[in-house]
C-alpha cells in the first residue's frame, strides 16, 4: 500500500508538466462542473498532449479511485492487459473514458447509458475539447461498445479510427477471437 501511495504522490507532482497541464485543466474543469463525481487524472507516464494514439475506454474502474489516475499501472485486469500490449510505447498513447467519472462498482452498460443520457451534452463537449488538445493525434481506438457507439461521430475527419473489444476477463475467456483481434490491432499501432 505504501508503494501505491508513493507512486500516486509522484504522479501528482507531475500534473503540471508541459505534456499534461492542459489535460489537468480539463479534468479540473469537469470536476468543478460535476463536483459530486470522481474524475481521475491522465497519467503523466503516458504521452499526454503529445500522444499519437487515444485509447477511449468506457468509464473509470474502481482502481482509479485508489490511484486517482486513468493508468496502465492501475492494479486491474483491463490495465494489465493493455500494458502488456503497449509496454514501452506509452509515450505514444493517452487513455481516457467516454464517461469521464467513476460510475459505480458494477458499471454495467445500463448504468453507463443512464449517465450518457443524463450528461450527454457535457460528455460530448469534454471529448471534443480533449480531441482538440491532442495536437499529434493520428488514431483513436474505441475500446468497447460504449466508446464505439458514442464517440465515433465526434472524431475529426482524417483521424484513423480502430474498434476493439473491452479488455475484460469475460472477453478474454469467452470471446477469444475478439480478444486476439484487439491485441493484433493494438500491436500494429
Amino acid at each position: 500500500m505504501e508503494e501505491a501511495i508513493t507512486k500516486t504522490e509522484a504522479r501528482c507532482a507531475r500534473l503540471r508538466e508541459s505534456h499534461l497541464g492542459a489535460l489537468t485543466d480539463l479534468v479540473d474543469q469537469i470536476q468543478r462542473e460535476h463536483p459530486c463525481r470522481f474524475v481521475p487524472y491522465f497519467d503523466p507516464c503516458d504521452g499526454g498532449t503529445n500522444a499519437e494514439i487515444l485509447l477511449m475506454m468506457q468509464s473509470p474502474g474502481p482502481k482509479a479511485l485508489l490511484t486517482g489516475f486513468v493508468s496502465l499501472d492501475n492494479p486491474d485486469f483491463s490495465a494489465e492487459s493493455l500494458c502488456a500490449v503497449f509496454g514501452l510505447k506509452r509515450k505514444r498513447i493517452v487513455i481516457w473514458n467516454t464517461v469521464p467519472w467513476f460510475v459505480g462498482g458494477s458499471a454495467d452498460r445500463g448504468e453507463i447509458e443512464a449517465h450518457l443520457e443524463r450528461f450527454g451534452a457535457d460528455i460530448e463537449r469534454y471529448i471534443r475539447d480533449l480531441l482538440r488538445l491532442l495536437m499529434k493525434l493520428q488514431t483513436v481506438v474505441l475500446v468497447g461498445a460504449v466508446a464505439r457507439d458514442r464517440v465515433r461521430a465526434w472524431v475529426p475527419v482524417g483521424i484513423r479510427i480502430e474498434e476493439v473489444c473491452h479488455p475484460t476477463i469475460t472477453n478474454y475467456n469467452c470471446r477469444r477471437g475478439d480478444w486476439d483481434r484487439m491485441q493484433a490491432v493494438l500491436r500494429e499501432l
